[in-house]
């Protein structure tokens, strides 16, 4: 499970769609699943946090990627914990979780049918569905593409 960071709340709790996105891995994680949190300046570290206090989410079952800026490093740095052939669930809110699933496959094409994206359909939120889906729009008139890194 590649949970995408957000910002926390100005106080340094977690912020509501934080709390949604670990509610959204909740439902969908299994026993045994992993959950990667991927995020920029706490992001990751309050989302953990949360799981561990609100799912009982044991430690060892959590890895932090704590170097992402963006959704292109958070599937690129975020993809190396979790074993080829294992079932991805990506979770975000649903047009950026869609968003990530396509730079999965760019980044990882060997490895495109392992994943896809958690709660594509769960908005139960207008406003911040609309506002999602206006940003994801304004980004593909934009043409905004990231630039695929040849290693």
């Amino acid at each position: 499970m590649l949970v995408l960071g957000c910002p926390a709340d100005r106080h340094g709790w977690p912020s509501a769609m934080q709390r949604w996105r670990v509610d959204l891995a909740a439902a969908a994680a299994g026993p045994d699943t992993t959950w990667v949190f991927s995020g920029y300046r706490g992001e990751a570290e309050t989302m953990a946090a949360d799981a561990r206090r609100r799912h009982d989410v044991a430690p060892g079952r959590i890895v932090l990627e704590t170097t992402a800026s963006t959704t292109w490093e958070n599937v690129a740095f975020g993809a190396p914990p979790i074993p080829a052939g294992a079932r991805v669930g990506i979770v975000s809110d649903p047009w950026h979780a869609s968003r990530a699933v396509a730079y999965w496959r760019m980044q990882f094409p060997e490895r495109a049918d392992e994943v896809r994206a958690v709660g594509a359909l769960a908005w139960r939120h207008p406003i911040l569905g609309a506002e999602a889906g206006v940003y994801e729009v304004v980004l593909r008139l934009l043409r905004r593409r990231p630039v695929v890194s040849r290693r």
